[in-house]
């Protein structure tokens, strides 16, 4: 199902072959990786920026038309400030989306989430650009 689609891409959101978690810890299954950035929340808050929900309505909907998906949530942070700030962020972050998910009729089943603070950068953290792509949430999507 996911092996042959091509690239969405809904404004500044996209499903995307992407750096997948290490492999002993995910299975051998197709897989695409949903990717929010940071505009989706507010400053250092959990809190959703309303402007963007369109972006979680997309992933809502994803789920909706592919049931066998699986989504694994993780939120990221750049590496500036407390590290266990970013950490408690990040989790919050990620939580946050699965509640979303959640009171948008996807089973809890089909969702776990994780904080993983600034442990797995994209980008450097020397420049605000990179910074900015570290601030994310990204969503596994297995089968």
């Amino acid at each position: 199902m996911l092996q042959n689609e091509p690239l969405i891409v809904v404004k500044d959101t996209a499903v995307k072959s992407g750096s997948p978690p290490p492999a002993a810890e995910r299975s051998p299954t197709k897989e695409r990786i949903f990717v929010l950035d940071e505009v989706l929340f507010e400053v250092n808050s959990a809190r959703f920026n309303e402007k963007f929900i369109f972006r979680l309505d997309t992933l809502v909907q994803l789920l909706i038309v592919h049931n066998s998906l699986m989504a694994q949530i993780s939120g990221h942070t750049d590496n500036t400030g407390n590290a266990s700030y970013n950490l408690k962020l990040s989790y919050d972050r990620a939580a946050a989306v699965a509640d979303y998910l959640v009171r948008n009729n996807i089973s809890r089943d089909r969702i776990s989430y994780e904080g993983l603070g600034s442990t797995r950068p994209i980008a450097e953290n020397r420049t605000e650009g990179g910074r900015r792509k570290n601030r994310r949430v990204e969503i596994l999507l297995t089968e």
